[in-house]
C-alpha cells in the first residue's frame, strides 16, 4: 500500500492540496480488486460528478459565445475516460494504485482514479478546494483547446447535442446485473438501441452507437 509520504507528495504536487484527513486518500487509491469495501468507486462516482459541474462553469466562463451544443460538446472531450487516461499517465498517477492484477489489464484505471482523487479532494478540503485543484493543477492546465475542438466526441455526447438541438428528449436507462451494465437509449421515451458493458459509461456509449447507426439521429 502507497505510505503517506508518497501520498502527500504526490496530491501536493499533482493537485496543490495539503492533506487533512489521509484516510479519503488512500481508498481513493484502493482499486476494488483489493478491497471489495473500502475501494475508490464511491470516491470515482463522487469526483464525476465534481468534476462535471466544475469543468461545465469554467468553459461557460471561457467561452461566452459558444452556443450549448459547443459547450456540451467540449465538456464531454475535457472529462471523457480516454482524455481523463491520458492526463493520468501525464501525472503518474498509476504508480500510486493499489491493484490486485496487472495495472495495464484496466483500460480505465487511471481515469477513475483521478475522479476517485477529486472525490476524496472534495471530502477533505471542500468544494472549493477541489475547483481549485481542477481548474489551476490537476485537469484544466492539461488541455489544448485548439486541439480539444477537432476530435470527434463520443456517441453519448453526440446523441445528447442532438437531442439539445433538435428538441428531443435523449435519455438513457441502466440497469446493473451479473457484473454487467445493461443500458437503453431512449429518445422521446421510445427505446432506440440497447448494450451492455462492465462499465455504466461505456454501455451508455454503446446503446447510442447502435441508435446512430440506425439513422435515428440525423447528426452532422
Amino acid at each position: 500500500m502507497s505510505n503517506k509520504k508518497q501520498i502527500k507528495k504526490f496530491v501536493k504536487k499533482a493537485a496543490g492540496i495539503s492533506i487533512k484527513n489521509y484516510e479519503y486518500y488512500i481508498k481513493a487509491f484502493t482499486h476494488k480488486s483489493i478491497d471489495s469495501i473500502n475501494n475508490n468507486e464511491r470516491l470515482e462516482f463522487l469526483g464525476d460528478a465534481i468534476l462535471s459541474s466544475v469543468v461545465a462553469q469554467h468553459l461557460f466562463k471561457k467561452f461566452p459565445d459558444k452556443k450549448e451544443g459547443e459547450l456540451s460538446q467540449l465538456l464531454s472531450t475535457i472529462v471523457n475516460r480516454k482524455k481523463l487516461n491520458n492526463i493520468a499517465d501525464e501525472i503518474g498517477i498509476l504508480s500510486l494504485v493499489e491493484v490486485a492484477s496487472n495495472k495495464q489489464n484496466h483500460k480505465n484505471l487511471g481515469g477513475n482514479t483521478i475522479e476517485a482523487l477529486i472525490g476524496a479532494i472534495y471530502l477533505d478540503k471542500g468544494i472549493a478546494k477541489a475547483k481549485k485543484a481542477i481548474i489551476q493543477k490537476l485537469i484544466i492546465p492539461h488541455i489544448n483547446y485548439n486541439n480539444l475542438e477537432k476530435k470527434k466526441i463520443d456517441p453519448k455526447s453526440r446523441a445528447i447535442i442532438w437531442g439539445q438541438k433538435t428538441n428531443n428528449e435523449v435519455t438513457f436507462e441502466s440497469k446493473e446485473k451479473n457484473g454487467l451494465y445493461h443500458t437503453v437509449i431512449l429518445i422521446n421515451g421510445k427505446k432506440q438501441g440497447k448494450a451492455s458493458h462492465e462499465q455504466k459509461k461505456e454501455s451508455e456509449k454503446k446503446a447510442a452507437k447502435k441508435a446512430i447507426k440506425k439513422g435515428i439521429l440525423k447528426l452532422n
